[in-house]
């Protein structure tokens, strides 16, 4: 508390002594105001026509107070020097301890905090007069370029990023092969690395697998027989993979088939339920055991048997 109320108490000493020849009618109430009796507006310097407030003098001013006292502990403290200037009781910075021949450590603080706000404004200056590099509209049709053609080089096409609308199962198709091409060889060195690894696999196999019981599948069901997996080596064996495409047109094709199936009258309407992709119909399970219910009901009234059900189901709907 004592180290604080020192600090502040040269400040403020040395703020009126700055500020008696820069008044300005201005009262700023707050907390500065309220420990200084100065307002934050008020000329403290002027360096070079740039006028330095008392508010921005008070904030350098502490930094390097701040700065020189945890410098003079510091070194005090590790290893015995400026003995003068601390206090062996307190461990605080005495302020009018001559720090050299010529200053004390508060005139030090002070011409510090001269030389800071100078070199602030250096910086600044030099900040002010720098003007930006000027950009060329070139390098943003650069960017762009660069964006489309990693895009086509990688197969990122409109019909790959869900940019274009097709209106036909065709369009649907020929925007798929169309996205697939550049893939093409991407995705056969894909499976020539999932080939090489089974490979690999069945290498690692014959090499450590050793004997080890392993499930055949026979007329009796599943049974449990030593191999001896080294055996793996005088075998010939090959790794080829075959993957196919998955299209989103073909759930549309399928329906597509089926309504036609329904309407000719070549299936029933369960039949049709039946094979309804997932999630076409909701409760899908107990309408069709409603419409079977139904038709069993039918059969019984009109006396067939129950393997024409399906068949009087269908007549009676395609008339």
């Amino acid at each position: 508390m004592k180290k604080t109320l020192s600090i502040l108490l040269a400040l403020i000493l040395t703020l009126t002594a700055l500020t008696a020849c820069g008044k300005k009618d201005s009262s700023v109430p707050g907390l500065y105001k309220e420990l200084t009796g100065i307002d934050p507006d008020e000329l403290a310097m002027t360096i070079d026509d740039h006028e330095i407030s008392a508010e921005m003098y008070l904030y350098w001013v502490l930094f390097n107070c701040s700065a020189v006292e945890q410098q003079i502990v510091m070194f005090n403290s590790y290893y015995g020097l400026y003995d003068d200037l601390v206090d062996p009781v307190t461990h605080t910075v005495r302020w009018d301890g001559k720090i050299n021949e010529d200053q004390t450590v508060e005139q030090y603080a002070i011409a510090m905090t001269e030389d800071t706000v100078k070199f602030m404004l250096a910086v600044e200056d030099v900040a002010k007069n720098m003007s930006p590099a000027a950009v060329s509209p070139q390098i943003s049709q650069f960017i762009d370029l660069a964006v489309g053609y990693t895009q086509r080089f990688l197969g990122a096409s409109d019909a790959a990023l869900g940019d274009s609308r097709p209106d036909n199962a065709a369009a649907i198709i020929a925007l798929q092969r169309a996205a697939a091409t550049p893939m093409a060889l991407s995705r056969q060195n894909l499976k020539e690395s999932i080939e090489d690894l089974g490979r690999i696999y069945l290498d690692f196999m014959a090499a450590d697998y050793g004997v080890r019981p392993v499930e055949l599948r026979g007329e009796e069901g599943l049974v449990t027989v030593p191999m001896d997996f080294s055996l793996l080596r005088d075998i010939p064996l090959g790794v080829k993979l075959e993957a196919g495409t998955a299209s989103y047109w073909s759930e549309i094709a399928a329906m597509q088939t089926l309504d036609n199936l329904l309407l000719q009258g070549k299936i029933s309407t369960v039949e049709y339920l039946k094979r309804l992709p997932a999630g076409q119909i909701s409760d899908r399970e107990s309408l069709i055991a409603a419409l079977e219910q139904e038709a069993g009901a039918q059969n019984d009234a009109l006396g067939l048997g129950p393997g024409k059900e399906a068949q009087s189901l269908g007549t009676q709907e395609a008339e």
